[in-house]
Order: C-alpha cells, then structure tokens, then sequence
C-alpha cells in the first residue's frame, strides 16, 4: 500500500510541477512490481515483426482539443514499446503522424499499415473528449473520453476489410471518484497532460502487464 501511495503522489506532483510525462507512468509500473501477463488483453502473434499505433481523433465535445490523440499516441506507443523490446518493434508516432499528414487521403488502417510497410496496425478512434465537467463550467476540470480499438493484420488485399481484434469499446473519466479538479488546483494545461497520461496509461493495459486490481474501481464514476 505504501508503494501505492507513493506511486499515485509521483505522478501528480509530476503532473503539476512539469516532468516529462512517460517517466512517472513507467516509474509507477516499475515500483508496483507488475509482472502478471495473464491480464493483457491481446499478445502480439509472433509473426509480428513492426507494429504502427494510429489514434485518430473522431466527434467530441469541444471544438478544440489541440492534438490530444497525437498526445496519446506519442505516449501510447512508447509503453507498449517499453514492453515488447522490438518484439515486435512499435514504429515511433512521430513517423506515423507523418506518413498521415502527407497522406491526407487515406480511409482506413489497412492504407496505412501499407504505407508504413508494417505486418499490423493499431487502430484507435477517440470520440466525445472533454476536459470539463460540464459544458460551460470551465473552473472545474473532469475528462471523459471513449475510445474504439481495433487489431488489423495487414496481408493481401482480400484482408484489409477484417480486423483480427475487436473493435473493443472503452470510456475513460478522470479524474476517478466523485470530485472534479477545479482551475484553482491545476492549470487547463496541467490538467491536459494528467488526463492524456491517464488514457494512455488505460489502453497501454490491453498489451501491457498491470496490476489488475487498479482495474476493478477504474473509470467507473
């Protein structure tokens, strides 16, 4: 329980006062000894050789969110990638937000998977964001945000329209519990960053070893 408590304190202080925002999440799995396996969701076939986590972003609440799934993804990838070691190897997010800004045409994950040259694409669709607890009421901060994922081997042509996972829906609130943050606590800006590690630290646990626990009282307020 202490090193519980003192995990949860790491990463609100980092949060608040400005370190970078992957250290505390893989400090906070590091001192939870997270070992169990048989609480990821989906284990890579061992065909897979490179990998490409897309997040895109879909309908939301507010008209701007700046590039919260860039933000996610960016995270995202470097927790898987911190647990596979290159087996397989997580293509930097960077490269693949690349390839979509030059691509600006593309429409689905197989074009993607393609262009990228990798054996499966993670696909992420983030809907309904919000960084308020309700519309309008901009002195207390609560996010919401859902999201659908799906696994896509890409092989022939005649593959490209059926996923191999999912799609799996999930919701995601934070922070947990009743109470919102309110703008006299945190900054919008801090809050962003708590809330894009909190969605990236969840969708990191359908590859990713977790203590399940944390999973029983999670997103559920």
């Amino acid at each position: 329980m202490k090193k519980l408590a003192l995990a949860i304190a790491l990463l609100v202080a980092c949060g608040l006062w400005g370190c970078g925002m992957l250290a505390p999440v893989l400090l906070t799995m590091d001192m939870l000894g997270v070992e169990d396996k048989a609480n990821i969701q989906y284990h890579f076939e061992k065909d897979a050789k490179r990998v490409a986590v897309v997040c895109h972003l879909g309908k939301h609440h507010q008209i701007d969110v700046g590039h919260f799934d860039r933000d996610v993804n960016s995270l995202l990838s470097q927790l898987i990638a911190g647990y596979t070691k290159k087996k397989p190897e997580i293509i930097l997010a960077a490269k693949v937000n690349q390839w979509m800004d030059e691509h600006q045409d593309w429409k689905t994950p197989y074009e993607i998977g393609q262009g990228l040259n990798v054996d499966y694409v993670v696909y992420i669709e983030l809907r309904r964001i919000g960084f308020y607890e309700k519309e309008g009421w901009k002195q207390f901060y609560k996010g919401n945000c859902d999201a659908s994922v799906s696994i896509h081997r890409i092989g022939t042509d005649s593959d490209q329209a059926i996923p191999v996972w999912g799609p799996n829906s999930y919701s995601f609130k934070f922070p947990n519990g009743m109470r919102p943050l309110s703008d006299s606590e945190v900054t919008l800006t801090q809050f962003r960053e708590l809330f894009t590690r909190h969605v990236a630290e969840r969708l990191s646990w359908i590859f990713v070893p977790h203590a399940s626990s944390k999973e029983y009282s999670d997103d559920k307020n």
